[in-house]
């Protein structure tokens, strides 16, 4: 996987054509989580950290 991004806690990975966010979801322990997102989620998420966070909640639970 290419790291394609790195900022305010997540970073965003590329594989072929696919796009990951890897964040951490923990509380009082780190818990690193992975999701798929769409290049569009990925491209909104870099945008700030409010984005971010939106692309997660919505693709965290599908």
């Amino acid at each position: 996987m290419n790291k394609i991004f790195e900022d305010y806690g997540i970073i965003i990975m590329q594989q072929d054509d696919k796009y990951y966010i890897q964040y951490d979801a923990g509380e009082l322990v780190e818990k690193i989580d992975t999701i798929e997102v769409s290049k569009e989620d990925a491209d909104k998420a870099q945008i700030g950290e409010e984005e971010a966070y939106c692309v997660i909640l919505q693709n965290q639970n599908l």
